[in-house]
């Protein structure tokens, strides 16, 4: 089957540096975008993009890359590129697919835009050239996750009666990763209420912040929303709390661990969720950038619907939006399909 021509705009700490991380790679086997344009089968790497020097230079001694450039227009590989890698600012989206004409598929790191109606604009324009576009929330193509969505998700926790949400460093950077599993898993967020005030953080998304909230879930139920400090300690995590039993999914999306519903030890007649016969497993979360590229050649081929549309991660960006619009109108609820 013919590779598909490959160019990576914008080569920094997602692209590349993220594998150099020696505690990180005992977990995640595919860390970065080249480390899987490295290995996989399916994608001839034949370009680098990015206004920096040391980046280009890294691609070329690093990673063997032979076509280098400042710009777009400025890599002659990138006129007959087939899939566009888009690590770039969100500013610079729609620039970079239009220096692109024959574009077949593209996977763009979040958010899609600095805006949502940037972002829906960038889905607007891939859909009337025929681009397959994916957004790289990851945690779609994880064999775990995917699982859970297929109906394991159900049959372990039940309803879900409330479900918190920890994260750091942003809610647009790492928040919208739990958010859109909380979706994936079925709990879509008819409205969210903010219950703090923006606050300034350390992020790699421009104009990002932290807030907490609360979501209210389409099905009933709750999820609490709340930032961590990473200078403490990181973790970005989802916990339900269901009708059946609890299920915890932490330390990055790493390993979840499943409380099961017990006959209450203390008290005649009621039940309990076991915490002290919890059972762990590891995800292959390390796997999941690999079965991403995995699913958008397929895609591309036609032979399969991708992982994470553009209009899904819209979605799942309304959500952040409306928290944002929340905390800016003092805790008044916003619905995410009005924003």
């Amino acid at each position: 089957m013919k590779r598909l021509r490959t160019v990576v705009v914008g080569f920094g700490s997602v692209a590349s540096e993220a594998v150099k991380d020696a505690r990180a790679t005992k977990f995640y086997q595919y860390l970065s975008h080249a480390a899987v344009l490295k290995d996989h089968p399916r994608f001839e790497w034949v370009g680098v993009v990015d206004p920096s020097p040391e980046a280009r230079k890294r691609a070329e001694l690093e990673w063997g890359v032979r076509a280098t450039a400042a710009t777009v227009k400025d890599l002659p590989e990138a006129a007959t590129a087939d899939i566009a890698i888009v690590a770039t600012r969100p500013d610079v989206r729609r620039e970079v697919l239009e220096a692109m004409p024959a574009l077949r598929g593209a996977l763009i790191e979040k958010p899609l835009g600095r805006s949502l109606e940037e972002g829906r604009n960038v889905a607007a324009y891939c859909r009337t050239r025929g681009i397959t576009a994916t957004m790289n929330l990851f945690r779609r193509g994880e064999k775990t996750s995917r699982e859970l969505s297929d109906g394991r998700f159900g049959s372990l926790v039940g309803r879900v009666q409330a479900a918190t949400i920890l994260y750091g460093r942003g809610l647009r950077n790492n928040a919208l990763h739990m958010i859109d599993l909380l979706r994936f898993l079925g709990e879509e967020v008819s409205a969210v209420r903010a219950l703090s005030e923006l606050r300034a953080t350390e992020s790699s998304v421009p104009g990002d912040g932290e807030a907490t909230a609360v979501l209210t879930l389409a099905r009933g139920g709750y999820a609490f929303l709340h930032p961590l400090d990473f200078k403490c300690y990181r973790d970005v995590l989802i916990d339900f709390w269901g009708t059946t039993g609890r299920l915890e999914i932490y330390q990055e999306g790493l390993f979840l661990r499943y409380s099961p519903l017990r006959q209450h030890r203390a008290i005649d007649g009621l039940s309990e969720i076991a915490i002290d016969d919890a059972r762990v497993e590891q995800t292959f979360c390390g796997h999941a950038y690999y079965d991403m590229y995995t699913n958008l050649a397929e895609a591309v081929d036609g032979s399969t619907a991708l992982f994470c549309p553009l209009d899904e991660a819209l979605r799942s960006e309304a959500v952040i939006e409306a928290i944002f619009a929340s905390a800016r109108a003092g805790g008044k609820a916003v619905r995410p399909d009005e924003v």
